[in-house]
């Protein structure tokens, strides 16, 4: 996992372009006209990686499934509520130290109105911070549900590390229970590849995305304009576009 964390690091923005930009000084008076193109290179691809429009770009086509009509779902039609974890923070002692991100924050709350409205259990998946460091995501979501949602305390998937861990261990729990229909709750951009993932586990999915990148973004020229969000958002787009390409090459159910 350290290795795969330190590869990806290195490659995508901003790593990968400052490592061009270091080449570029390092071997200028060596080979100037590469170094040149290297540097024009870098500067590029930092500024796009940097523009809300690039946002709206990469998430288009990950974000296709529609936002549920919470009005019409029929609880008879699930067995359950899957939400899977979105990173957690190491925050001071107000939080015991430990709290879930603002993204898991965006689906638990999500994932507390669907529970709110149809009665159905709930599941919180997610493992331990880099495999070893409790407590789980699912448990620190599970205590947002619980303590702040006032909904019972959930049923907890702490194992998975992954995607597809994510799918997996879930297989492990819901379908040992013969509980195989779920809304499934994670991000809009996340959607697609989750969605793969417990089917190929066979569970009958239907997507309850939260928080899509694809909205008009309302940033003044054009959405061209560097931004930090951006540039966070946009690295985070690239490596699902990789996990979705190479999901299916990696896994088999």
């Amino acid at each position: 996992m350290e290795w795969r964390f330190l590869v990806k690091h290195l490659i995508f923005p901003p790593g990968g372009p400052l490592l061009l930009l270091l080449f570029s000084v390092f071997f200028y008076y060596r080979y100037p006209r590469l170094s040149r193109g290297v540097l024009v290179t870098a500067i590029t691809t930092l500024w796009l990686f940097s523009t809300p429009k690039l946002t709206q770009w990469l998430a288009a086509p990950l974000e296709t499934y529609p936002p549920l009509n919470i009005k019409t779902l029929n609880p008879e039609d699930y067995d359950a509520i899957v939400v899977l974890g979105g990173g957690r923070e190491i925050y001071g002692e107000q939080w015991g130290g430990h709290d879930v991100s603002v993204k898991a924050v965006q689906r638990v709350r999500y994932a507390a109105k669907l529970a709110h409205a149809t009665g159905l259990r709930t599941l919180t998946s997610g493992g331990l911070h880099l495999g070893k460091i409790k407590p789980s995501e699912a448990f620190l979501m599970g205590k947002v549900l619980n303590e702040e949602f006032a909904l019972p305390f959930p049923i907890l998937e702490e194992k998975s590390r992954t995607t597809w861990e994510n799918a997996t261990q879930t297989a492990a729990i819901l379908l040992s229970y013969h509980q195989p229909r779920i809304l499934l709750v994670t991000h809009a951009w996340h959607m697609k590849r989750s969605v793969w993932s417990y089917e190929q586990q066979g569970f009958e999915v239907t997507p309850a995305p939260v928080a899509p990148h694809n909205a008009p973004h309302g940033r003044p020229f054009f959405g061209l304009v560097p931004e930090a969000t951006a540039l966070r958002d946009n690295v985070q787009l690239l490596n699902e576009w990789a996990g979705l390409l190479l999901y299916p090459l990696s896994y088999r159910p």
